[in-house]
């Protein structure tokens, strides 16, 4: 077992099946090869928030979006639902078999260094600035 600490960096919030399934197989393939390794659970306001309804209902201009969303909510309720399921089940399954650092919502970056050895990027879309805000910890 290395004493070496490798730090991924990747969206852990993103709950679809490709961010799941990378940082699942990355953190697992270094665990299996003697790191130790956990996925940094950095929390970025911005790219949360692009995944709320609520957010996204006020975010929408014009009378057509508006009339869009009060379709959707109306005629396509269970899409709602099972989406909020599908969270909730990505949920239950991150936290039964990713390691993750303690939460972050903001980034210090001394206490990363003095903390892991190395770095290892999960998804190229961490570099995505308009996705990420131009959030320095990606960097």
């Amino acid at each position: 077992m290395s004493d070496k600490m490798v730090g991924i960096v990747t969206f852990n919030d993103a709950y679809n099946y490709g961010a799941f399934l990378q940082e699942y197989a990355l953190q697992t393939y270094l665990i299996e090869s003697g790191y130790r390794a956990e996925v940094i659970n950095y929390e970025n306001p911005f790219f949360s928030q692009q995944y709320l309804y609520s957010t996204n209902v006020v975010k929408k201009k014009g009378v057509k979006n508006k009339l869009k969303i009060i379709y959707n909510f109306i005629f396509r309720h269970q899409l709602f639902l099972d989406r909020k399921t599908q969270k909730n089940n990505f949920m239950r399954a991150i936290e039964q078999e990713i390691k993750l650092s303690p939460s972050f919502s903001y980034y210090n970056k001394k206490w990363f260094n003095d903390t892991y050895n190395c770095f290892i990027a999960g998804s190229d879309q961490i570099w995505n600035v308009l996705v990420t805000n131009h959030d320095k910890f990606y960097f």
